[in-house]
């Protein structure tokens, strides 16, 4: 072929390429777009970075779950900040049929800034800084009912870290619609001045509970470095003198860091399934444990598996499962990074044991047994 022939048709191709839209598929049941919002915050307009995901199954109206993320200690980090730190979480919601949206805050990632640092060992105003983040959260919810697949009266907001704090604070501000918040692992931690500033963190979280009249879920590991259950006692008790519908679920001693219980496969399967329960009790979309009753069916099960196949329904990310027929025994994996990679591990371990294993489910898809 000439050389310039092929030049042509080749810069055609990469010119097609970039013109795709930032819509993405991650699995062919989830849709992924990588967006911005144009958000007002303070009567100035910001361009905040965002990802949202649903199910590409998902038709209509979708109640929003609004991902919160925390701050990293050294500064210099916050740049590298990205809402696709969310994804695996946002999946297991998108999952449960809500319309996932993770942004970044001012002044981290590609979000326009600067950061609006309001805190420091000097000026322990923390219930200022909280309220101040939950604002540009308030300013996506305002900028998400726009988007006609967006019920913007069902919303829940999770929280990690500082992320938990912006949400126990958007609970104070009360915004139309907002039903519930989960706190994961919330506070701030200054370094240099933290044992001043646990004084300060148990103060903010009680006046903002006192204003709060949503629900609220908070899950704190045991040994978490940085907010130890001391302070997490305190935080909690100040929070009850002035609210009662905090229920808070404290998760065993999490190996090598308890603060990663949010991202640790393992801690990841506690909180979800902690946030699964308080989903139901708010009357919120999430999985139905009927869902598991045909698969007790076609695998010829008794009622006493049904345990099992629950757990494996709410565990959370990439999941698979494989049987033995002959002796009715369940293998599987979950938080994997990818199908393909749980199936393969669930059905080694399961002809590790029994000759006669097939894979039977992949996520909540039943294969033939």
């Amino acid at each position: 072929m000439n050389p310039r022939i092929f030049f042509m048709i080749l810069s055609a191709a990469i010119a097609s390429w970039l013109a795709v839209p930032s819509v993405v598929l991650a699995r062919t049941e989830f849709e992924v777009q990588e967006t911005y919002f144009n958000a007002r915050i303070d009567g100035r307009l910001f361009r905040l970075e965002a990802v949202i995901t649903k199910s590409k199954a998902a038709t209509g109206k979708l109640p929003v779950a609004l991902f919160l993320h925390g701050k990293d200690f050294l500064g210099s980090a916050m740049a590298d900040t990205r809402p696709s730190f969310n994804n695996a979480q946002a999946r297991d919601l998108a999952e449960r049929g809500w319309l996932s949206v993770s942004f970044t805050r001012r002044g981290f990632g590609r979000s326009d800034g600067p950061f609006p640092g309001l805190v420091s060992c000097k000026g322990l105003n923390l219930e200022e800084q909280f309220l101040s983040d939950a604002g540009e959260a308030l300013a996506v919810i305002e900028a998400l009912k726009q988007r006609p697949d967006a019920d913007t009266d069902r919303i829940i907001a999770i929280g990690v870290s500082a992320g938990g704090a912006t949400a126990v604070a958007l609970a104070a501000r009360n915004p139309p619609g907002l039903q519930g918040i989960i706190n994961v692992s919330g506070g701030l931690n200054l370094g240099d001045c933290q044992d001043k500033a646990n004084v300060a963190l148990a103060a903010a979280f009680g006046s903002l509970a006192g204003r709060s009249k949503v629900p609220q879920l908070w899950v704190y590991a045991d040994n978490d470095e940085l907010f130890p259950a001391i302070l997490v006692n305190q935080m909690h008790e100040s929070a009850l003198k002035t609210n009662s519908n905090i229920r808070r679920v404290s998760i065993p001693k999490l190996e090598p860091k308890g603060h990663n219980v949010y991202t640790h496969s393992a801690g990841r399967r506690l909180w979800l399934r902690e946030a699964d329960n308080s989903l139901r009790d708010w009357k919120l979309p999430t999985y139905n444990p009927a869902v598991v009753l045909p698969w007790l069916k076609a695998l010829e099960l008794t009622d006493k598996s049904r345990n099992n196949l629950e757990r494996y329904l709410f565990d959370p990310g990439y999941k698979a499962m494989a049987f033995s027929a002959k002796e009715k025994r369940l293998f599987w994996r979950f938080a994997g990074r990818s199908i393909k990679e749980v199936g393969e591990g669930a059905l080694k371990d399961c002809s590790d044991k029994f000759p006669d294993c097939k894979l039977v489910l992949e996520g909540i898809e039943l294969k033939q047994p």
